[in-house]
């Protein structure tokens, strides 16, 4: 399912997780449609590319 608004900023309150949850943050972002990412703040699609393993997002 795609992530809402109110899900993302859920899901980045904290920016980046711990190296060791970044993996639960993968297959977060996984779900997150490439029209959300683009509505991102910088800052935050800087962060997912970071922390993602892939660095894209789910078209």
């Amino acid at each position: 399912s795609i992530l809402t608004g109110a899900g993302i900023n859920m899901a980045i309150a904290n920016e980046c997780l711990p190296a060791q949850q970044q993996h639960l943050m993968d297959l977060t972002y996984q779900k997150v449609s490439q029209n959300i990412y683009n509505q991102l703040p910088a800052n935050w699609r800087c962060c997912i590319n970071r922390c993602s393993a892939s660095g894209r997002l789910a078209a």
